[in-house]
């Protein structure tokens, strides 16, 4: 270590996975959009916020070992941080929203009444483009947290 620096070390906490410069927990239980979005606030994290294809491809690949691993029935979907507000797609954190980094399933988002949270679909062999919009608070799935590492 330099003289005069402190080194920080950061790590995620139990049952979370690193990825760059972020934690995620994938959920062994199901909820619908809204109460994944209240049991992530009580862990101190959102819903994930997906902002780059290197972090898309992470997820899926990772849901897709976490089912594997974890779970009797396989999940089908997991609910992410992306949501209609009014007219528009917006993070849960307030990020941009950037058709760039926008992974929607062919023909999603549908524009059914009421379709308003989005899921990250991670069943079979997909490609990257994986969202689909569901109804906020009647469907249930697992969901993916995204915190920051804690520093020591």
């Amino acid at each position: 270590m330099l003289a005069g620096r402190e080194q920080k070390l950061s790590c995620c906490m139990k049952d979370w996975e690193p990825f760059e410069s972020s934690c995620y927990y994938f959920s062994k239980d199901i909820d619908t959009w809204n109460g994944s979005r209240k049991k992530c606030t009580n862990m101190n994290s959102t819903l994930v916020v997906i902002t780059s294809e290197t972090e898309q491809v992470f997820l899926i690949r990772k849901g897709k070992e976490e089912t594997i691993t974890y779970y009797k029935k396989p999940p089908e979907n997991f609910c992410i941080g992306l949501s209609r507000e009014e007219t528009k797609w917006q993070w849960v954190d307030q990020t941009p929203t950037s058709s760039n980094e926008m992974f929607w399933k062919p023909y999603e988002p549908s524009s059914h009444k009421g379709e308003d949270c989005v899921v990250m679909y991670v069943r079979g062999n997909q490609d990257l483009k994986n969202w689909n919009n569901v109804m906020c608070s009647s469907s249930k799935h697992y969901y993916i947290c995204e915190t920051m590492p804690v520093n020591f």
